[in-house]
């Protein structure tokens, strides 16, 4: 009867070996663990408020070869055609990397997310956020697109629950650097 056992336990030890060494031998699916902070919610969050806000909006525009100043105001419609470039932005490792730091002079969290992807219009990403809350405070957005044979950079500053600061370079047809500045407000104090 020993024997049987015995015989039994070697049998179920070697088929285990086996089955243990045919496993090892096998590709194993990792799930990626590169996870992201999510800056772009935290915008959109901010976009949102926007939205729903029954703010006055309004936007001032300048021009480097003109010195004066445009002043509109600004329907829902037009802010959605405004920062469609950016409140669609999707992060993920195939296209960005991110550095971030804590910032005591500022006490903020500073998340810096580059792209890894030249023909990406997105170049980057500097957010700041309140390091006791992690409730964004500024986000710099750096992109380009191409305009008219050439490369425009546009640069948006998100100043949140407040306004955005738009800056377009570009250059016109002499080669002659162009920059048009569109200050959109919809909840901050403007000094001159």
């Amino acid at each position: 009867m020993y024997k049987i056992l015995f015989s039994f336990f070697l049998s179920l030890s070697f088929l285990s070996s086996c089955k243990q060494k045919q496993n090892s031998n096998e590709v194993k699916n990792v799930k990626d663990t590169i996870q992201f902070f999510p800056v772009m919610e935290l915008l959109n969050a901010d976009i949102d408020d926007v939205f729903k806000t029954p703010y006055f909006m309004y936007q001032i525009t300048e021009k480097s070869n003109s010195r004066k100043r445009d002043s509109t105001t600004i329907t829902h419609e037009k802010f959605s055609d405004i920062i469609n470039p950016i409140s669609n932005v999707i992060i993920n490792k195939d296209q960005f990397e991110e550095v971030s730091f804590h910032d005591l002079s500022t006490s903020s969290i500073s998340i810096i997310t580059t792209s890894t992807n030249e023909m990406n219009p997105i170049k980057s990403i500097t957010t700041l956020l309140n390091d006791k809350t992690n409730l964004l405070k500024s986000m710099f957005i750096v992109t380009e697109v191409p305009l008219n044979n050439s490369i425009a950079r546009i640069q948006y500053y998100w100043k949140a629950e407040k306004s955005l600061l738009i800056t377009t370079t570009s250059t016109d047809k002499k080669g002659d650097e162009i920059i048009i500045k569109q200050y959109i407000n919809w909840n901050e104090k403007f000094n001159n």
